[in-house]
């Protein structure tokens, strides 16, 4: 339990922080018990914190529930919904409405809405796969009036707002701008939404991880991670599954001597014994010691090197070779 000491703490830092131009409050902080030290990484603050954030401030450190600050000031809460066996669907809400991201289970999502007594206002689809779309039937039936966006994939049945890149949306309950970007890859349809400083990518990127190849070429893949990797650092990486534990344990192969994935390993280790999420994670940690946001760098490039088959007699330094040889390395892992 996170004591008061700790939440002046926070309060000090947010307080000191006035002048910074980011919108989300919170996102983790780090407790080590063996040293007794609390390490605040990092605190992001909205530029009007509700004291409903503050008054809620422990209890939401550690379960990666987010908040937002809308165009208007107002804290739009960002929840994540467990489904499947791994998979997150996304919740944005206020008192009264709610945006999903991804719905795959509309009975999760029901239970949702009716435990928090929310009214449905959207759907958010980054791509075509079930366990992304499978909700949307049920969840319109019962909101028959909502819109549902989506990408511009006519296989995709309910979508009322076909997307395609650099689209915008605006979610008028919560008051929200979103920039719709294409990353094809995982599959050929895919899209992710942007807000300054929140990004939903679905299964384009993991954390310590990127999704598979089902559809997409790794010269897609690489780019659409090169778009994510561009974003601001303050960035939270908002990705539909808990994949974390299994692709630390492939980054940890390719780099062993990352010190930063050995810290954040341990806290994703104490989240998960918890049963707690590890998602949303920031841009800024994924550049420290995800692989594939990391194909510049030399221990990244030695280990392509190392497993590239019939290119060990050539150097691979080529970023996207490297990214190729990663993602088969991953896929045999």
């Amino acid at each position: 339990m996170l004591t008061h000491q700790l939440i002046n703490s926070i309060q000090q830092i947010l307080m000191i922080c006035d002048d910074m131009p980011i919108f989300r409050v919170a996102n983790r902080v780090r407790c080590e018990s063996m040293s007794n030290k609390h390490d605040i990484s990092p605190i992001v603050k909205a530029t009007e914190l509700n004291d409903y954030a503050i008054d809620n401030l422990s209890r939401n450190i550690l379960t990666r529930e987010t908040f937002y600050s809308n165009s208007e000031g107002n804290i739009v809460k960002i929840t994540p919904i467990n489904a499947f066996t791994d998979n997150y669907i996304w919740a944005l809400h206020n008192d009264q409405h709610c945006v999903v991201v991804d719905p795959g289970d509309p009975a999760v999502v029901l239970a949702f809405l009716k435990a928090h007594n929310l009214q449905l206002s959207a759907i958010l689809i980054t791509h075509h796969h079930f366990d992304h779309t499978g909700g949307i039937s049920e969840l319109t039936k019962h909101y028959p009036h909502i819109t549902v966006f989506g990408p511009n994939n006519p296989n995709i049945k309910g979508i009322t707002h076909p997307l395609v890149d650099t689209d915008t949306l605006y979610l008028d309950e919560l008051k929200i701008e979103l920039s719709v970007v294409t990353v094809p890859g995982h599959t050929l349809d895919h899209i992710m939404y942007v807000a300054p400083g929140m990004l939903f990518c679905g299964d384009t990127l993991f954390s310590c991880g990127c999704g598979r190849l089902f559809e997409g070429t790794p010269a897609q893949m690489f780019d659409s991670l090169r778009k994510i990797s561009q974003l601001p650092r303050e960035t939270l990486i908002y990705c539909t599954h808990e994949y974390t534990q299994a692709n630390i344990a492939f980054a940890e192969t390719v780099e062993p001597h990352n010190k930063a994935l050995a810290q954040y390993k341990l806290w994703v280790d104490q989240q998960r014994s918890n049963n707690k999420p590890t998602i949303p994670t920031l841009l800024s940690e994924q550049l420290q010691f995800n692989p594939f946001l990391r194909v510049h760098v030399d221990s990244i490039q030695a280990f392509a090197q190392s497993i590239a088959g019939d290119l060990r007699q050539k150097t691979v330094t080529d970023p996207l070779q490297v990214f190729a040889a990663l993602r088969q390395a991953k896929d045999d892992f």
